[in-house]
């Protein structure tokens, strides 16, 4: 929700939105072409069609825009007489607002959310965002605040490519090694929690600081199973789509990352106490398996655990 408009982001894709409540069973006036598509052509605002019932409207207020820049966007605001980054080229109101498109190291843009709901998709494409992408230092990001079993995991891998693992393997002078996980490189999840921390000083003063603190993920993704490239096999029993956490804490003055944890998963939902997820107890079997070690906590977890 940005300055009273929703925003929806699929993948690349950031859709503006209103979804209207129908009283006493009228439609909002707005009515759609007879298509039920959201494809090339497609006239504004658009009222999708309603598939079950008809008490609420869903529109959408502008063509949809293809940031081409990945996906796994986060959109967050801070206000605006707090952050020391570049000044806004445009006002927008008493917050800046951005699309982080890299949570670690933090890359963002900024974003011009106009308070009109209704404004053109000329405006929305071409003034939406800052000329600049601004990214922390990624020298600068400090460790994990706890060691987790990946950082004694290593990939020796064969540095003349393409070459097949059984050609390498003895020819130790062309050997690389690196980490199991990108050290300085996640993708986005959720950001961001505003937090006031109390600090204390060496002579014992008690200081406040603010941090924004979100969340982020790494993937053993099928498209790029990077453990392969191992050539001892130490990893060939890594099961694809499998997710691992953190906490990733940015400045709210200039957006730097000041604290990271170490990766973690969320366990399965208890079977026990009042107001159970009905689906507690069951594939329980499909748990986490990293580093010929089964965890107890499922392959892939979701922030909405947290609540």
């Amino acid at each position: 929700l940005l300055r009273g408009t929703l925003h929806f982001i699929c993948n690349s894709i950031i859709l503006k939105m209103r979804i209207v409540r129908n009283l006493n069973n009228k439609n909002h006036k707005i009515s759609n072409d007879g298509t039920h598509h959201t494809g090339r052509g497609l006239k504004t605002p658009f009222l999708y069609p309603n598939i079950h019932g008809d008490g609420l409207s869903v529109i959408l207020l502008a063509e949809p825009i293809n940031m081409r820049l990945g996906k796994n966007y986060q959109m967050f605001r801070i206000p605006a007489n707090t952050t020391q980054t570049k000044p806004n080229s445009f006002d927008t109101g008493y917050y800046n607002y951005y699309l982080q498109t890299l949570p670690l190291p933090h890359e963002y843009k900024q974003m011009n959310v106009s308070p009109d709901p209704n404004y053109s998709q000329d405006y929305f494409h071409k003034r939406m965002w800052q000329n600049s992408e601004q990214s922390a230092n990624a020298s600068n990001i400090p460790p994990p605040s706890f060691p987790t079993l990946d950082q004694y995991h290593f990939i020796t891998a064969c540095d003349k490519n393409p070459i097949g693992r059984d050609e390498c393997v003895n020819r130790t002078q062309d050997h690389v090694t690196y980490p199991f996980f990108t050290p300085d490189r996640d993708w986005g999840t959720a950001c961001c929690v505003t937090v006031n921390l109390q600090l204390s000083t060496p002579n014992l003063d008690q200081s406040t600081t603010t941090v924004l603190v979100g969340i982020s993920h790494a993937k053993l993704s099928k498209r790029k199973p990077w453990w392969f490239q191992d050539l001892y096999g130490r990893y060939d029993d890594t099961g694809f789509d499998q997710y691992l956490s953190r906490f990733v804490a940015y400045s709210q003055e200039t957006l730097e990352i000041v604290a990271r944890s170490g990766y973690f998963c969320l366990g399965f939902a208890s079977t026990h106490g009042e107001g159970d997820n009905t689906l507690a107890g069951r594939n329980t079997q499909f748990n986490l398996r990293l580093f010929n070690e089964s965890f107890a906590c499922p392959v892939i977890h979701f922030i909405s655990g947290f609540s």
